[in-house]
């Protein structure tokens, strides 16, 4: 399943989702998602995202507040003893805010739904939130009022350095001009308070040396009268060290007591995170939930459905409508090169797989999607120098796993099936496993140019046409799926547009045999006719 989200671009589609989250956790958590086990999960993950997109919509709106990584507060926590670091504890603080929030909620959530279940399990302590507020400045340093013993130290250590400035000042001053440094003031080197002094003059000022400067003419001296109160400096500060460390062991080890609720609320923070991501997405989508179903007894009913990278772009992707029935197992997709085949394909295999994984895909009211167990896609050149694989090495490879492992449960996603080989074999190839894959998987989606294809839809096979849209006049894609209808490559009619000469041309239609040149007819005719009826139902509106 992997190979085939990945060529189907799922991964881009959760990174656009991802970016819609307030934090990296729940980026990292939208980018995990893949296509649930059961319907019934997805059904309430799709309830749970539709719901959240109506509360953000609704008159009192919500906005969710950054949520800190927790992390590596959670791994020291699990260690005994070990102490927080400041921003760890911080992190925790605002963890719980954001959870004291987000609590608020839950009377404007339907009891029963997954929000209502993730804001349950959210956790807070208002005294325990209080407390690490208290201990930290706007800096995110231990503020004094942590503790008492805190704010005595610190105001011990603020009068004992404003006196040894002092009386270093002084006597920085009361030393012969010649050995002074002008403009000099009392620096702190190694942690300890000095007075810049010449080196000529080290004698004089005594003491000791902690520090020089670049040119070695300066020397950082702590004069021996300052060596006293110095090392009473050191020792408050040393007692301020400590305390801060019992603070944050005190808090830590309150933190450790309430462990398993500190993970759980952050974990449902996270999830609420992804579900709003998903729900803003599926906002600017103006998505509503699809109806998934399990019964192979009920088709596939979609109405304006888009690309979901397209759809973010005004007029970027044009929407296309789709009915299959129960008995109708394959949709085979012709049409010229650059008509919007491949991102049709790839639109199908999103819709189904966003969905299953609890994505609002871009669709209208009243889509009806099957509940696809496994996905199988095959888009894209995938030939290997390694492996040895030619292009069509690589599709047959893939064709044959498809052939084994597809059940009824599955999707598969075939891109320009029967290609690189010879037409005829290949498109005999193609029509085997189409045949096959009608009675084994639930549907399989393909697209090709190859003619003998294009009547697999009237043979008793569960197939069905369809065709992406081209307009023959100004010679450039619609975009528009028409089902029912074969489509023509129109290979000839832009080559000539291209400017291959005309002689070329002629000789390639008259290689072509009179079967082909009879489709092609009949199909552009089929489009005139179609063409002149759209033109008159514009006419009546």
């Amino acid at each position: 399943m992997d190979h085939a989200l990945r060529v189907i671009e799922y991964d881009r589609v959760l990174a656009a989702v991802g970016e819609r989250a307030v934090s990296e956790a729940g980026r990292s958590a939208v980018h995990a998602l893949r296509p649930l086990p059961d319907v019934a999960t997805a059904r309430r993950s799709l309830a749970a995202v539709h719901e959240l997109r109506e509360l953000i919509g609704s008159r009192d709106g919500w906005v969710l507040d950054p949520i800190a990584p927790l992390d590596g507060a959670l791994r020291r926590l699990a260690i005994e003893d070990a102490a927080l670091e400041a921003p760890q504890l911080l992190a925790c603080g605002q963890v719980m805010a954001v959870a004291r929030a987000v609590r608020r909620l839950e009377a404007r959530l339907d009891p029963d739904g997954l929000p209502a279940e993730h804001v349950s399990r959210l956790w807070g302590e208002a005294a325990l939130e209080k407390r690490i507020a208290r201990t930290f400045d706007a800096t995110g340093a231990v503020a004094d009022g942590a503790s008492p013993e805190l704010r005595r130290i610190r105001r011990a250590l603020a009068t004992r350095r404003g006196r040894l400035v002092d009386e270093l000042t002084r006597y920085a001053r009361s030393l012969p001009e010649r050995v002074r440094v002008p403009d000099a003031s009392v620096t702190v080197r190694n942690g300890r308070y000095c007075i810049p002094v010449r080196r000529e003059g080290k004698g004089i000022a005594g003491g000791l040396v902690h520090d020089a400067s670049a040119s070695r003419q300066t020397l950082f001296v702590e004069p021996s009268r300052a060596i006293e109160a110095m090392n009473e400096i050191r020792e408050l500060e040393l007692g301020e060290a400590r305390e801060m460390d019992r603070i944050l062991r005190d808090l830590s080890a309150a933190l450790r007591a309430r462990t398993t609720e500190l993970a759980a609320s952050w974990a449902a923070l996270v999830e609420l995170d992804s579900l709003r991501a998903r729900a803003l997405f599926a906002d600017e989508m103006d998505a509503v939930p699809p109806a998934l179903v399990e019964a192979e007894s009920e088709g596939i009913h979609i109405r304006g459905a888009r690309h979901p990278l397209l759809a973010l772009d005004a007029g970027g992707a044009v929407p296309f409508d789709l009915d299959l029935s129960a008995d109708e197992r394959v949709l085979l997709v012709a049409g010229p090169n650059a008509g919007g085949k491949t991102v049709f394909l790839k639109t199908l295999g999103l819709l189904s797989a966003l969905a299953q994984s609890g994505i609002l895909p871009p669709l209208g009211a009243g889509g009806r999607i099957p509940f696809f167990r496994r996905f199988f896609a095959v888009i894209g050149d995938e030939q290997s120098i390694e492996a040895s694989l030619s292009t069509f090495g690589a599709q047959a490879r893939n064709l044959a796993e498809i052939l084994h492992e597809a059940g009824d449960r599955d999707i598969v996603l075939f891109d320009e099936i029967g290609s690189a080989t010879d037409p005829a074999e290949g498109g005999a190839l193609a029509a085997a496993s189409l045949r096959r894959l009608a009675r084994q998987a639930r549907l399989t989606v393909a697209t090709t140019h190859l003619g003998d294809l294009k009547r697999l839809g009237d043979e008793k096979a569960a197939a069905v046409n369809a065709s992406l849209e081209f307009d023959g006049t100004r010679l450039e894609p619609t975009y528009r799926l028409v089902r029912d209808r074969p489509g023509r490559s129109y290979a000839l009619v832009i080559a000539a547009r291209l400017g291959v000469p005309e002689d070329v041309l002629a000789d390639a239609r008259d290689r072509l045999g009179p079967e082909h040149v009879s489709l092609d007819t009949l199909l552009a005719r089929l489009e005139t006719e179609r063409s002149e009826v759209e033109d008159l139902r514009t006419q009546l509106e």
